[in-house]
């Protein structure tokens, strides 16, 4: 019997509360008949809500360990030893065929001491890298003018997060990026690439493939955006280029500013032309793809990001920003711009007024989608486990 013991990003009750339940996410093709999930919390889903997230892994049977609370800042280091003794107590009753975590930092330390301990292979994705982290904070504090314990702050956060990325990077059995851009970012950090290899985020083409045929034309052309409602994710930058234009704006997305986009777009006089979404199920996201015109991310930082080779499967044309990996997943099938308001208008202008070039780009994007298919992600990440298990 296949087990495996999984760390994932946030606990399992976010994931739910966010609607991010995926097809076989964590468990590629039903390779292992059961998986474990270990937490960092004292309170999660309850028994009767797994049925709720049981297509997360597929067939396998499915139990979720809260291991306790944990302050994933500087002061979470102090925290690690009981959740340490706990994670390889239940660890070691469990006894799995190999632990996989899906950040390096505090659960990859944890899941990789843990692997150590009971000796099985120990597996990580990277979806993001400490240093680009580390860059980010550093303009947003430039931004914000921020001050000396601002960046005092920072520093030592980037010195923990990079100390946890070396130790459990460096005790895996293979480290899987989900891009190039990070894969070349860890390799210029120091990191050996020899157990490195490129595995991208998975997005079902034929999720969306149904969609496409029912999607109607809109009297005012619809921009979809999705994402948390953070800093990183910059959406301030579309309300701004959807301002004194004809066109709606949709935003998927939760998170602390919400009400400071909601500000914005009324102070921009365009608060009636932009629609917040709190959160949509992942079964449900095809739907807003197939009603929009564009879909359009402006982040300042994305290890990946899902949203564009989602809007790529609906056959949507996709504006970026020309931001870290942003143009790698886009592949040259869409609009790369800089990440400012007039620079997004023009390229919704540019698509909206030519229809036989935005044909071009839907049919170079729904190509580029079908050739980065999750089944072929899913089909890859199997045979990867089956070098281990």
């Amino acid at each position: 019997m296949k087990k495996i013991i999984i760390f994932p990003g946030c606990t399992i009750k976010e994931y739910l509360a966010k609607g991010e339940i995926k097809e076989r996410y964590y468990n590629p093709d039903n390779f292992f008949d059961e998986v474990y999930f270990f937490t960092f919390t004292k309170m999660e889903i309850e028994n009767n809500d797994i049925k709720k997230i049981q297509k997360i892994a597929g067939n396998a049977k499915i139990s979720v360990i809260p291991l306790g609370n944990m302050n994933k800042g500087i002061f979470g280091l102090f925290s690690l030893i009981p959740i340490l003794k706990n994670a390889i107590k239940i660890a070691n009753k469990i006894k799995p065929s190999c632990i996989r975590s899906y950040t390096q930092f505090f659960e990859g330390y944890v899941a990789a001491f843990c692997a150590k301990k009971i000796n099985v292979p120990f597996i990580i994705s990277l979806h993001t890298a400490a240093i680009k982290e580390h860059e980010y904070a550093n303009s947003q504090i430039a931004r914000d003018k921020s001050g000396y314990l601002t960046k005092l702050f920072n520093n030592l956060n980037f010195r923990v997060k990079y100390f946890l990325e070396q130790y459990s990077i460096n005790r895996s059995a293979i480290a899987l990026p989900v891009s190039f851009y990070l894969y070349e970012a860890l390799k210029e950090t120091g990191f050996s690439s020899d157990n490195f290899k490129v595995l991208y985020n998975k997005v079902y083409v034929n999720n969306f493939v149904t969609k496409v045929n029912q999607n109607k034309a809109n009297l005012t052309p619809v921009i979809l955006t999705v994402g948390s409602l953070i800093s990183r994710k910059n959406q301030d930058v579309l309300i701004r280029a959807v301002a004194g234009e004809k066109l709606k704006l949709q935003i998927i997305g939760r998170g602390p500013r919400k009400e400071i986009l909601q500000n914005l777009a009324v102070k921009l006089n365009c608060n009636h032309m932009i629609e917040f979404i709190d959160s949509v199920p992942n079964s449900e996201l095809p739907d807003y793809y197939s009603n929009c015109d564009i879909v359009a991310l402006s982040p300042y930082y994305e290890g990946f990001c899902i949203p564009v080779l989602e809007g790529m499967a609906a056959s949507k044309p996709v504006v970026v920003a020309n931001v870290c990996s942003l143009p790698e997943v886009l592949g040259g099938c869409g609009l790369v711009v800089k990440n400012e308001p007039l620079a997004f208008k023009l390229a919704f202008n540019k698509i909206l007024g030519n229809p036989h070039y935005r044909k071009n780009l839907e049919e170079k994007a729904f190509n580029r989608a079908v050739a980065l298919d999750g089944q072929r992600i899913e089909n890859e990440e199997k045979e990867m486990y089956s070098l281990f298990v």
